[in-house]
């Protein structure tokens, strides 16, 4: 348990660090959010997202654009898209009024990430147990370069 939070925080304070030249990265995401989500351990407001791969790994970064404070960094694990994208997309699963970012799909990269967050994912699980999900599908764009 100790390690995970160690490598969660070792996860943020890279994403702090990083936040000025990862933001606009060239396979850079930008979404906008029309409700409250999880993502990570973190739950965003709603609003519009920069959503970037960190080094071609498995940590993502969720940055709020025009002055929000928001942002996560989410650990994630590649994952098969259910049908094939020509679109960037992000795929939220809904529980009556909780979302949770569930997939990255990047067209740019034509990769697919599954979040694997613990936290998030133990209240998914409970509220999975009141039913099946509905899956939302939001429409991404790369993001502009600097």
């Amino acid at each position: 348990m100790k390690t995970r939070v160690f490598a969660v925080a070792a996860a943020l304070v890279l994403a702090v660090l990083s936040l000025g030249s990862v933001a606009h990265a060239q396979n850079a995401l930008v979404v906008n959010v029309p409700f409250d989500f999880a993502a990570g351990a973190a739950t965003l407001p709603a609003g519009q997202y920069y959503v970037e791969q960190l080094s071609r790994g498995s940590v993502v970064m969720i940055k709020g654009i025009s002055g929000q404070a928001a942002a996560a960094v989410a650990m994630t694990r590649p994952a098969e898209p259910k049908r094939e994208q020509a679109k960037s997309v992000l795929v939220f699963k809904r529980y009556g009024e909780d979302y949770f970012l569930a997939e990255i799909w990047n067209a740019q990269e034509q990769n697919c990430l599954a979040l694997t967050s613990a936290r998030s994912r133990g209240k998914e699980q409970q509220l999975a147990k009141s039913g099946t999900p509905e899956q939302i599908t939001l429409v991404a764009y790369a993001a502009p370069a600097k």
